[in-house]
């Protein structure tokens, strides 16, 4: 087996390495949470919007960094609501 392989098997980082995130659900009503992006969106985002695989934000960065599309509540990065 190869040892980079075998080392992320191990130590639970598979996963991560291969670009697979962890699922975070909704606090409120437990659906998926989308990561919000900030900035001029481009026509890949448009559409990853569109299909609700993420948010669109503002053109300005702010404090919220997930959204949640069952309840409408967006969430800063410690689960918090964000106001």
């Amino acid at each position: 087996m190869d040892d980079l392989f075998q080392y992320l098997l191990i130590t639970d980082q598979l996963d991560d390495f291969l670009g697979f995130k962890e699922k975070v659900k909704c606090p409120n009503c437990g659906d998926e949470l989308v990561e919000i992006v900030y900035g001029r969106p481009t026509k890949e985002t448009v559409e990853q919007a569109k299909q609700k695989k993420l948010y669109l934000g503002s053109c300005m960065n702010g404090i919220a960094k997930y959204h949640c599309y069952g309840c409408g509540k967006n969430y800063n990065e410690d689960g918090k609501e964000a106001r």
